[in-house]
């Protein structure tokens, strides 16, 4: 490859079929395409663009509830537009809502973990990310399965048992203390009767 110095210069565009850089993108205006991959072992901070409909971010330290991990998944844009409280772990059924283990209709769809307060900015689907509580896993260890809990838009460690309650693995303690979890949901679940 060409050892350029410049490439675009202000006022002028050019299209790349791809993009290395080894330092640090700095851009004065948003950064749009079809597929944006942002992979960073520090911290990022994006904006998105209205037309994307998956974005993969990874970030270093997962400090604040919603924060994830590099690798991670998140879809933005998907399903009716909900707030939502990042870190939570929501079902879809055309709109988003707080996944419950006490019922099939809120524990056997399509699940996903909020990044931030809007469904629209990021509901991570699988990958690291820090819950925004651990109460249901605190004294669980690194590798231990976690469950859909019977309190709406968490997670536990122990497999709920009553009657009607829907036993599903969502993922595997990383880090108890702090909550941090990988998150991949099973697709099977069983109802207890």
């Amino acid at each position: 490859m060409p050892n350029w110095k410049k490439v675009i210069t202000s006022g002028s565009s050019a299209e790349l079929s791809s993009l290395f850089v080894a330092g640090a993108i700095t851009a004065s205006s948003n950064i749009t395409g079809s597929d944006v991959y942002i992979n960073d072992w520090g911290s990022v901070s994006a904006s998105l663009a209205s037309s994307l409909d998956e974005i993969q971010v990874g970030e270093g330290t997962l400090s604040s509830a919603g924060d994830f991990g590099v690798g991670s998944r998140v879809f933005t844009k998907f399903g009716t537009l909900t707030v939502t409280t990042a870190g939570t772990l929501y079902y879809l059924d055309g709109t988003w809502a707080e996944a419950d283990a006490d019922a099939a209709s809120t524990a056997t769809n399509l699940l996903a973990v909020a990044v931030t307060t809007s469904s629209n900015n990021g509901m991570l689907c699988e990958g690291f990310i820090k819950m925004s509580t651990n109460t249901g896993f605190s004294g669980a260890s690194v590798g231990d399965p976690l469950y859909i809990s019977t309190t709406a838009g968490q997670v536990t460690s122990t497999a709920p048992s009553g009657t009607g309650d829907i036993v599903r693995i969502v993922g595997y303690v990383v880090d108890a203390t702090d909550g941090v979890i990988y998150f991949n949901p099973s697709n099977d679940w069983i109802e207890i009767s």
